[in-house]
């Protein structure tokens, strides 16, 4: 019941406080104590050194603003897609919906591309449709 914890969060790591499981802010490197009694306050600490930022909350995180120094946020509308390149290669080809990326760590590179039009048409194509889930994204007629 009146637990002292100590969480690390380093350099290459961004702290998440959750209390009573709902986001609070994000927290840069350093220590953090609790003490408090009957808090149920909680850090789950991410790695930017993963590319892409995956947490339960990651909704509101984004609506918060919390991640818009640290992140590249996407929200994609249902006629959207977006490649995703990393390091210069070609990592995803996104659908609907809402995703971030860390910066800083890696080269992240985002192109956000209308699906309503009648023709896809880049430059990388040929890369773009061999990219893992593209098939049920982008049509190939």
């Amino acid at each position: 019941m009146f637990g002292v914890t100590r969480v690390q969060v380093r350099s290459f790591e961004k702290g998440i406080l959750l209390k009573h499981g709902e986001f609070v802010r994000a927290l840069g490197p350093g220590r953090y104590w609790s003490v408090e009694p009957f808090v149920k306050r909680h850090i789950d600490v991410l790695s930017q050194r993963a590319p892409w930022v995956k947490h339960e909350q990651l909704d509101v995180m984004i609506r918060s603003g919390a991640l818009k120094e640290d992140a590249v946020v996407l929200e994609l509308e249902q006629h959207q897609r977006a490649l995703v390149w990393i390091d210069g290669r070609l990592d995803a080809v996104l659908g609907p919906g809402q995703y971030a990326l860390w910066k800083g760590m890696r080269a992240i590179r985002t192109e956000i591309i209308d699906a309503r039009a009648v023709r896809f048409d880049h430059a990388e194509v040929h890369a773009v449709l061999k990219t893992p889930g593209a098939d049920a994204l982008l049509n190939k007629h």
